[in-house]
């Protein structure tokens, strides 16, 4: 059943309309076709991909990102539990409200 799954995911995006925008189309195009056509060597692609850009980009920073999560959430709930959630999103995005 895996392999269903991902070669159906692939194939929309070989063929979504915003994912095959821009130069290179051909190219990514011919690449998702040969990723369904073996979808389970595919997938090990993806996540070979995925690992090594995790490691360059995210892992060495992945400390200070973590620590700064945990301290975003200590504030959030502190904000929380001192003024209800309208004192937690004070401060998001002005398209996240409490209402």
């Amino acid at each position: 059943m895996r392999d269903s799954v991902v070669a159906a995911e692939l194939s929309h995006l070989a063929r979504h309309p915003i994912a095959m925008q821009g130069p290179g189309r051909g190219h990514r195009r011919t690449v998702l076709d040969s990723l369904v056509a073996d979808p389970q060597a595919g997938l090990a692609r993806i996540v070979a991909a995925l690992d090594g850009y995790w490691r360059v980009a995210v892992a060495p920073y992945w400390p200070r990102i973590r620590a700064l999560l945990h301290a975003d959430l200590a504030h959030r709930l502190q904000g929380l539990s001192a003024g209800g959630v309208r004192q937690l999103l004070r401060n998001l995005h002005p398209a996240v409200s409490s209402t």
